[in-house]
């Protein structure tokens, strides 16, 4: 089994600095790039940001939808 790395699990923003990573990993010999979304209350149309890792190299997108349990644990402390 070789060394090399075949996957990788993005943290995404959908920002220029995650989009250029997730685009390099697709020129290496990664064969997988799942990229995960939290949401915690951005403005921004998570749909876009979704297109946005697919058209980079993403060969799947996680968006966890976070807002309730945010606010839930963040208002409990």
């Amino acid at each position: 089994m070789s060394d090399r790395i075949r996957k990788i699990v993005l943290a995404y923003s959908g920002g220029l600095d995650t989009s250029v990573t997730s685009a390099l990993a697709e020129s290496s010999s990664i064969s997988a790039r799942s990229c995960l979304l939290r949401r915690l209350g951005q403005a921004e149309e998570l749909e876009t940001v979704h297109e946005r890792a697919l058209a980079t190299g993403a060969t799947q997108v996680v968006v966890d939808d976070l807002r309730e349990e945010f606010v839930r644990d963040s208002s409990s402390r």
